[in-house]
Formats: structure tokens, sequence, C-alpha cells
């Protein structure tokens, strides 16, 4: 049986809380929003993009795996024109949506939130980011493990609300019993190792649990960021 929770915290540095998120573990729909900051109205750009996007998924996730994945991508470019429409690409907010059908995990992103895989011991990222430190990575400009501690870290090149037109970018990932996924904001990682990730979403206890023990590191480790996530246990 799956079991779901969910965290969202302000952290220790930041004045608000500029992330969002919803589930419904009934329909298998997992979002997790956070505000771009040095834009106006952050918290207004996550809250907005969760709520439409909630509302338009449940009526885009119908027939076969392709097509649920295409109701993915097409809810995050509705959401995006809507939210430069009203913002006039002044407020954004990056995003990743997961959707879980049978024994496959469809996801859709724009930004730099995160979604892990755990299996066993292993931690996995499963998708990529829309980041200045990911491209310069790619580009063999940057070693990987500086990738959370680079000064231009939080710089996004994809988000919803900048620009008339997006580009979500998708994938899937097949699910066993006993995985665990974990959908995160930027925060999630920026005070944490992934050795610390790996070590506390595979203890045992209840998924509240190890959030809020996530959370409490995070805090512990500086909380220079807000803190939103969702961990699934399948």
């Amino acid at each position: 049986m799956m079991r779901v929770a969910a965290l969202s915290d302000r952290g220790v540095k930041r004045g608000e809380n500029e992330d969002a998120y919803f589930y419904d573990e009934e329909d298998k729909i997992f979002i997790v929003a956070d505000g771009i900051g040095g834009l106006s109205d952050g918290a207004f750009a996550s809250e907005f993009v969760v709520d439409a996007l909630r509302k338009l998924i449940v009526h885009n996730l119908s027939g076969n795996l392709d097509e649920a994945k295409s109701g993915l991508i097409n809810a995050l470019k509705e959401v995006n024109s809507n939210l430069h429409d009203l913002k006039g690409g002044e407020s954004g907010a990056t995003c990743m949506v997961l959707f879980i059908k049978g024994s496959k995990a469809l996801f859709a992103h724009a930004g730099d939130s995160k979604l892990y895989l755990v299996r066993g011991g292993d931690l996995t990222q499963l998708n990529s980011e829309h980041s200045l430190v990911w491209s310069l990575w790619r580009e063999g400009l940057l070693p990987k493990d500086e990738l959370s501690t680079h000064p231009l870290r939080n710089v996004v090149e994809r988000a919803l609300g900048l620009k008339e037109a997006l580009e979500p970018e998708s994938g899937e990932a097949v699910l066993t019993t006993g995985d665990t996924l974990l959908l995160a904001t930027d925060g999630v990682a920026a005070d944490l190792s992934q050795s610390d990730i790996l070590s506390i979403v595979n203890s045992a206890g209840e998924p509240m649990e190890r959030l809020e023990t996530l959370a409490a590191l995070s805090r512990k480790s500086g909380g220079s960021d807000n803190f939103t996530g969702i961990l699934i246990d399948i």
C-alpha cells in the first residue's frame, strides 16, 4: 500500500515560505513548486501554479501512458501562459509534477525542483535541472560535486511564468515495491548532502517522520532556503 506525506518549512534564513505543494493520494498526483526569489510575488506564483495545475491535470490524464505524459506537459504549458499573462513575466515558479499510473512514474518539470528515487541503497535523481550550474556541468565546465555549492546555483534557466512559451521536460520510471520517491524543491538539497538524503529517506519510520528528520537536519545545517518535500513509499 502506498504511503504518502508532505512537509513545507520556511527554513531559518528566509522571511517567507515561497514554496507550495499538493498531492492527491487517490488520483496519484503530486506537485511541488518554488517561487523564484528576486522576483515579485514568489509565494503567489507557487500557489498559483499548484492550484491551476491540480485543476487542469485531473482532466488531462486519461488514456494511455503517452497521452498522460502529454497531458502533464500541456498542463504546464497552459499554466505558464496563464501566469505570464497575469504577471507579465515579473513573477515565476519552478515546478515538478508527478503522476503514478500502475507501475509507471510519469513526470514533467521546469526549473530546479527535483524528483529522487530511492531503491535499496541507492539514491537517483530522475530529472535533469534547468539551471545555470547544470548547464555548466553538462558542458564539462563544472564538477558535479560543486553543483550544490556554486555561487550561481540558484540561477534557473526555465520556469513557469517567465516567458510566453515554455518547453517543459518530461520523463518516466518503472517502479517496484519497496521504492521511495521524493519530490523536492531546491531547498531540500541546499543544506543536505546526497548521503544525508539517502540515509534518512531509506531509514525506518513513517513518511512524515522521515520528512521531519530531513527538515530538522536542514535547519541545523543552516536552513538557507525554504524546504518542501513529498515522500512516497511504493
